[in-house]
């Protein structure tokens, strides 16, 4: 039995896309579509919202509760992993926030945060992958497999982690808090009920799943929107990494070149086969995904295959997604993929992400709360018994024993939460002042280096690990933080022999301001006469700011010119 029908829509770069779906577990169905580019007047949610209003009812469209796509450029998006903990439901979604907001390029003070958990890979190695169709089947495909998913209730092991030992891995997503009021009031003005806000890339992971095979090896896809083409990795069914090109049709009216769009998209998805292969512990995807129905999606197939020399077909997710006769522009299907993705990510899967409302953790203090205020009643019923006893001498002495009672409490929690903001304040700070000094670290390696034209930096990248701690005591002293930091470079580039490479090498030895080590290519030959030796080393330090930058050193050989 088909479910009521809900509005998908994604806004973003000036344009909106909308469809009406219906979805069971068999896949979606599209009834109806529009899509337009934004009015210059509608440029506030209210607005915006009389015109989505206007526009969806001129569409013959009239689902209200509505689904919002986010292209994956609005949204931070990271995979975490978290040691065991003892009680995942309860404290998850606090240590995925607290990890999320040291990573956010916006203001954090309201920023929607949600993420989904990751399935252990026994379990996600086993999930069934959808049957292909045969031929003279029914349009109508069978019921899709399951996504992976943890049980209800984020079921772990008595220590947090799960059955099978793994550790808690999710992903999660943040957007700011002032793009999902503004979709709340732009939704209200419309006349629509938010439903969800969550990504298109999860929309298009769940398409590639139901291709047979991409449920238990990597794969990459990709598929366009009105944003521009998103990028998605899955391995053993799971999304693991995403990104987005900004490749959008132009909104000027004129037709784009599909050969030249075709191209850029296949660049761009070299781009990102090459970024997720140097992840850590990253399995290389085995082919490309094209999410797309037509001549396009073929020609960006047979071009994404040249430039990432892998094997690259076209997905037309003919079995999981079907449009009502009239229901869509033809130009417009592809776009329509990934919002249908949402739906059918809906129905299938109750953890998903929905930055519309993120998962908090329990209210634990509840059953006190409910305590306190049966024995408040209790204590009531009490002073009125005594009361109409007689005893009404006692009135006063109650009234200034409750009043106490309740300036106690509220002395208490006020204290409380002056030391909840001492210490995340004392925690900010901590973590500010053991951040490196990237600049001091940059000018002391300059000082160290040889002229160039006796040695080459051809890369130079850097990392930090930085720690806060805070023994666990019954009161609060700033003075108990410690802090800890430190940091990793590495060099690697090109010189005139391998004197200058060793000489270069023992200065920093010498300078004992790091311990090095050699990487890469190091003394082997590159393809370069006037630089023909290749050398590399890492330099690790502990100290977030390094000793006065070291003095101009004389290369090998001769003074600096």
């Amino acid at each position: 039995m088909l479910s009521q029908p809900i509005l998908v829509i994604a806004l973003a770069e000036g344009r909106v896309t909308a469809a009406s779906a219906v979805a069971d577990r068999t896949g979606v169905r599209i009834t109806a579509s529009v899509r337009d580019l934004v009015p210059p007047e509608a440029s506030d949610p209210r607005s915006a919202g009389r015109w989505l209003k206007s526009l969806l009812r001129g569409a013959g469209i009239s689902a209200r509760r509505a689904v919002f796509v986010l292209p994956r450029g609005e949204a931070v998006v990271k995979r975490i992993g978290f040691p065991a903990v003892a009680d995942l439901k309860a404290d998850l979604p606090g240590m995925v926030r607290l990890q999320m907001l040291r990573q956010l390029p916006f203001s954090p003070d309201d920023a929607a945060i949600d993420f989904m958990v990751f399935e252990p890979e026994a379990a996600v190695a086993g999930t069934p992958a959808a049957p292909a169709p045969t031929a003279g089947s029914s349009p109508t495909p069978p019921s899709l497999p399951a996504l992976p998913t943890l049980p209800a209730g984020l079921s772990a092991t008595a220590d947090g982690s799960h059955a099978d030992g793994s550790q808690v891995e999710v992903l999660a997503a943040a957007v700011p808090g002032e793009r999902i009021r503004y979709l709340r009031d732009l939704s209200k003005a419309a006349g629509l009920k938010l439903a969800r806000v969550c990504l298109a890339s999860t929309g298009i992971a769940t398409l590639l799943r139901a291709d047979d095979g991409a449920g238990s090896r990597p794969v990459m896809g990709l598929a366009a929107s009105p944003a521009g083409v998103e990028f998605v990795v899955l391995d053993r069914g799971q999304l693991v990494f995403s990104r987005r090109a900004d490749l959008a049709l132009p909104t000027d009216g004129l037709e784009p070149d599909a050969e030249d769009l075709a191209r850029r998209t296949a660049t761009e998805a070299k781009r990102t086969w090459t970024s997720y292969r140097v992840i850590e512990n990253a399995r290389p995807a085995e082919e490309i995904l094209v999410l797309g129905r037509g001549e396009h999606a073929e020609r960006v197939a047979r071009l994404c295959a040249d430039a990432a020399e892998a094997p690259a077909r076209a997905l037309g997710a003919a079995g999981a997604v079907r449009f009502d006769r009239g229901a869509a522009d033809p130009d417009a299907v592809d776009e329509l993929l990934p919002l249908a993705g949402v739906i059918l990510e809906g129905e299938l899967r109750s953890g998903g992400i929905d930055l519309a409302h993120p998962r908090r953790a329990p209210d634990r203090r509840a059953r006190i709360r409910q305590l306190a205020m049966g024995g408040a009643l209790a204590l009531l019923l009490v002073v009125g018994t005594l009361f109409t006893l007689g005893l009404s001498g006692l009135r006063s002495l109650d009234d200034e024993v409750k009043q106490l009672r309740e300036d106690r409490n509220e002395a208490a929690s006020r204290r409380s939460e002056a030391l909840r903001r001492a210490a995340r304040v004392e925690h900010l700070v901590r973590w500010e002042d053991s951040s490196p000094d990237w600049i001091g670290h940059l000018v002391n390696i300059h000082g160290l280096l040889p002229s160039p034209d006796q040695l080459l930096v051809d890369q130079l990248d850097g990392a930090a690990d930085m720690a806060v701690t805070y023994p666990r005591q019954a009161t609060f002293d700033p003075a108990r933080y410690a802090s800890a930091s430190s940091i990793k470079l590495n060099l690697t580039g090109r010189s005139v022999s391998q004197t200058v490479s060793d000489a270069t090498r023992d200065r920093f030895v010498r300078d004992r301001s790091y311990r090095v080590a050699p990487i890469g290519l190091d003394g082997g030959l590159v393809r370069d006469e006037k630089y023909p030796h290749a050398w590399g080393m890492s330099l690790t330090s502990s100290e977030a700011e390094p000793a006065d930058a070291a003095p101009a050193a004389a290369q090998p050989g001769g003074p600096k010119k």
